[in-house]
């Protein structure tokens, strides 16, 4: 993985990096989400999507590092995206914004293929095989 590295108050920081190993796709949210949690926790910056990292007052000294900040994160979040992905999230403002809309976009779904593959007792498989949108549910 190549990175490019900046001069930061706080030494020296990737930016044009991915966090993850694998790209999102559509249908790995889940296990995604859970390792760009795991890397930017890694790299002090999980309250960037969080929430407890918020942006200060435009006028404020401290708004341009904020904002190189969050710009970072939302850098090395859409690096970890397919370019697909990427073309539908590319206007996100900040980086909860992204993060929120990623989840918005994508959590639900996998939610309910989640509670299918661990539930599989609750499952008829000759239901799901014949008609996989009705009467799967015993």
């Amino acid at each position: 993985m190549a990175t490019t590295t900046t001069a930061d108050k706080g030494g020296s920081q990737e930016v044009n990096s991915r966090l993850t190993a694998s790209l999102l796709n559509g249908r790995n949210y889940m296990p995604w989400a859970r390792a760009v949690s795991v890397a930017l926790g890694g790299r002090s910056k999980i309250g960037h999507i969080m929430g407890t990292v918020t942006p200060p007052a435009a006028t404020d000294d401290k708004f341009e590092y904020w904002r190189s900040s969050d710009n970072q994160v939302m850098t090395w979040i859409f690096n970890s995206m397919e370019p697909e992905v990427y073309e539908i999230f590319a206007y996100s403002e900040t980086a909860k914004e992204l993060w929120d809309s990623v989840k918005e976009h994508y959590g639900n779904q996998n939610n309910i293929l989640g509670c299918l593959s661990c539930n599989k007792r609750y499952v008829k498989p000759n239901n799901f095989l014949r008609n996989p949108l009705t009467n799967i549910l015993v």
